[in-house]
């Protein structure tokens, strides 16, 4: 089942972290408050959270999962069966790099497909070609290798969860194309401010290539503000003219509207304040006090419930493996050093 139009919408979520930056920055935020520091075992044997694989502890993979869990809106494992039907090791795997098979009438997805470059499997379907596996099932013996593929329920989605920041995705795109009106604004010099027109007949086509490219590379980007331009001509007549273009001011509206894409943002992610994200908001004071009630509120929530959502999963592989139940929390983040820390509990008088 495609994922998103083309199939490649977790590339889109990806092109999004990496090129928005107030998007990057609550994901980066969001990741470090549910990772914590490390796991508490609450209630079961310490000694069973020690390795998740023949190579990986637990918490390693609680972390990758982690991410994707921010970034996609979910999560997957690959377990490997032990030859008594058990599981023997649990890995994490890359959910971007998952299809999900048609589900059954009950609902059931009962295979996935795995490929490095989905992309690349419409371009060269034999080199990147899936390779099916089933879902997770402890009845079914005869495959070793399975997927856990971990997503919330959404109505109407049966395949695929939506990310938390959904709604926020049209607007993160505006970021990325404002910043790039930006660029592309500066780079090209000339192209804004003034026109060329010649006044001696309409050359062929491929000598308006010609000239095009002459007056692009010696007169457009950064490198060369301030440069003249130098025309020959027989007379006047035959004189280009070079009329300057008026300014339509769109950089001052597209600047305008930053203070909003950047609200709508950081709602998405349930971010009430910006200081979380060492943002400074004008006008606005930033005691230890106030940047302490907001990430209170960010973690109970945002950080703690999803943090629940990932345990829970990974307290049933867990059980699954042992047949002893687990219960596991995490050791929070400290947002503030200790001597900070401990001034504002004196104030507050905890």
């Amino acid at each position: 089942m495609f994922y998103g139009d083309d199939n490649n919408f977790p590339n889109h979520l990806l092109t999004i972290y990496n090129y928005s930056p107030i998007t990057r920055a609550c994901a980066n935020a969001t990741i470090y408050g549910v990772k914590g520091k490390n796991f508490i075992v609450k209630e079961g044997d310490p000694n069973r959270i020690a390795m998740a694989n023949r190579s990986e502890t637990l918490y390693e993979v609680y972390e990758k999962l982690v991410v994707d869990r921010i970034i996609f809106g979910g999560f997957s494992c690959n377990i490997v069966k032990s030859n008594d039907g058990g599981i023997a090791e649990i890995y994490h795997t890359d959910f971007s790099r998952l299809r999900a098979g048609k589900e059954d009438m009950f609902g059931n997805v009962g295979t996935y497909y795995y490929s490095v470059d989905w992309k690349g499997t419409q371009i060269n379907p034999q080199k990147w070609k899936p390779v099916e596996l089933p879902a997770f099932n402890m009845v079914n013996d005869e495959s070793p290798s399975q997927i856990y593929y971990a997503k919330r329920y959404s109505p109407m989605m049966s395949y695929y969860p939506p990310c938390d920041y959904i709604a926020s995705l049209t607007t993160a795109q505006l970021d990325i194309e404002i910043r790039n009106f930006h660029l592309n604004n500066t780079q090209n010099s000339m192209m804004p401010s003034m026109s060329v027109s010649f006044t001696n007949g309409v050359p062929s086509e491929e000598e308006r290539d010609i000239l095009i490219r002459q007056l692009e590379a010696k007169y457009t980007s950064t490198n060369n503000g301030g440069k003249i331009f130098l025309f020959f001509s027989e007379n006047p007549e035959t004189a280009p003219v070079i009329a300057p273009l008026p300014n339509n001011a769109s950089d001052a509206w597209y600047s305008n509207m930053a203070p909003q894409i950047d609200q709508t943002i950081l709602t998405a992610w349930g971010i009430s304040s910006p200081m979380l994200l060492g943002i400074k908001t004008e006008g606005q004071l930033g005691g230890s006090t106030a940047m302490l009630d907001a990430y209170n509120l960010f973690l109970q929530t945002r950080i703690i419930p999803i943090q629940e959502e990932i345990l829970a999963h990974l307290q049933k592989l867990l059980f699954l493996r042992d047949k002893q139940p687990i219960h596991l929390g995490i050791e929070q983040n400290q947002i503030l050093p200790d001597i900070e820390q401990s001034q504002v509990d004196i104030q507050e008088g905890i």
